[in-house]
């Protein structure tokens, strides 16, 4: 502020819209004593005066300034404040893989929520791509906050498409990602035929990895073998859209040191492991009845399915759902626990000591994301099996005589 010889105080460098529409000037206040309280000014007057324009305000305007600016140069801020926001976000990945028309596009949907905007969703053009992506922000249950954004990738089943995988899943974007691989209850005759060719063909797109990058792909590998070994069953009752009453906390994985003993997990458990989370989806359960009905199919049938399943799952440390759009709430387990893998975190126990009468006290930090549905597998429409809960016992009560050994391949160790 610079005080004129006529008393007047004019405002240097402060840019007036007013003024502005009749060109570059600076607006000048009269009769106005800038050290006056608001009780020594008489409203009556007119202290604006527009007519009178201060010369050093002349000569400091920018005379390429545009009134319309203003409101670009807002948004341009909070745009750029909303992007480093975003891109401070944990990214996540999730690749499905499946045979044509198996239901992965349904698989998307499901695990996005229809949430997104409209010109998001790929509907059934996914399945007409090589390769096609969308996304989703995952937000706490109870707050609007975002805290993560997962890829979905839907890679074709062409076999001439298969090596646009390394552009979803590489080294960079490993550690971040999750497989759903997608079978079709409609012909259940090819789950153990695709299979075989999605998890061979993952098992050699990990292979390359590990040239490129041992170390890391070993360290995914404890991590996983970590995630299996320290499994706690929740302490709900197991029922669609039971939470538990309490969930024992999750040991943090950890690298074991020499002076722990660390027991072997179970024969026939992760002897292949890719150090990737993978879930495998019996996606259209609904089209058992139809099995039954039309193809005579059996229970002790559907058992032998299920425990084929059960045990391929355990091979590659692999989570199994049956879903089916009939029963929601399977897409919604599944969703549960694909964000649990993703970015749960587990609950932590600390003690501490009450100020009344010295009473020892847990205090309990919430699990993220956790996922407190126990192990279902006598509905057979409904089945859920999380990593780390299955064993060749288990399978094998499901229905005496069934051959462990022989579905994982490992009869030759008698």
């Amino acid at each position: 502020m610079h005080r004129q010889p006529n008393g007047h105080t004019s405002a240097s460098h402060q840019q007036s819209p007013l003024a502005k529409r009749s060109g570059p000037a600076t607006v000048t206040f009269s009769n106005v004593d800038p050290y006056a309280s608001d009780d020594d000014v008489d409203p009556s007057e007119d202290y604006f005066n527009h007519d009178q324009i201060s010369p050093e305000g002349v000569a400091d305007t920018d005379d390429d300034y545009n009134i319309d600016d203003e409101p670009k140069e807002i948004w341009s801020s909070i745009l750029k404040g909303v992007a480093a926001t975003k891109a401070q976000l944990p990214i996540k990945n999730v690749i499905v893989l499946g045979d044509a028309r198996a239901g992965k596009q349904t698989i998307i949907d499901a695990l996005r929520q229809h949430t997104e905007d409209p010109d998001q969703q790929t509907n059934d053009k996914g399945s007409r791509l090589a390769l096609s992506y969308s996304y989703m922000e995952v937000t706490e249950d109870d707050s609007e906050d975002v805290v993560a954004r997962v890829g979905l990738y839907n890679l074709s089943n062409d076999v001439a498409y298969q090596s646009l995988l390394r552009f979803a899943l590489n080294l960079d974007t490993l550690a971040d990602s999750l497989v759903v691989l997608v079978l079709d209850w409609t012909k259940p005759w090819t789950f153990f035929d695709s299979l075989d060719r999605w998890l061979t063909f993952l098992e050699r797109s990990v292979g390359v990895m590990v040239e490129q990058r041992t170390r890391l792909v070993e360290e995914l590998r404890g991590k996983l073998e970590c995630f299996i070994r320290d499994y706690v069953e929740p302490a709900g009752d197991g029922q669609e859209g039971s939470t538990g009453a309490a969930i024992p906390p999750r040991p943090e994985p950890s690298t074991p040191s020499a002076s722990q003993v660390v027991l072997p997990l179970s024969r026939g458990t992760l002897t292949n492991n890719l150090g990737i989370p993978l879930v495998i989806v019996a996606a259209k359960s609904d089209a058992t009845v139809n099995l039954e009905r039309e193809r005579d199919y059996k229970e002790d049938q559907f058992d032998f399915i299920q425990q084929s399943l059960r045990t391929v799952c355990l091979k590659y440390g692999a989570a199994l759902f049956y879903t089916s759009t009939h029963r929601p709430q399977t897409l919604t387990n599944l969703r549960s626990y694909v964000l649990h893998r993703l970015i749960g975190t587990p609950a932590t126990y600390s003690s501490a000591v009450s100020s009344v009468g010295g009473q020892s006290l847990q205090l309990v930090t919430p699990s993220s994301f956790a996922f407190d549905l126990r192990a279902r597998v006598l509905d057979r429409d409904t089945v859920l099996v999380p990593s780390g809960w299955d064993s060749w016992g288990k399978i094998r009560v499901l229905r005496e005589g069934f051959d462990c050994e022989g579905m994982s391949g490992l009869e030759e160790e008698g």
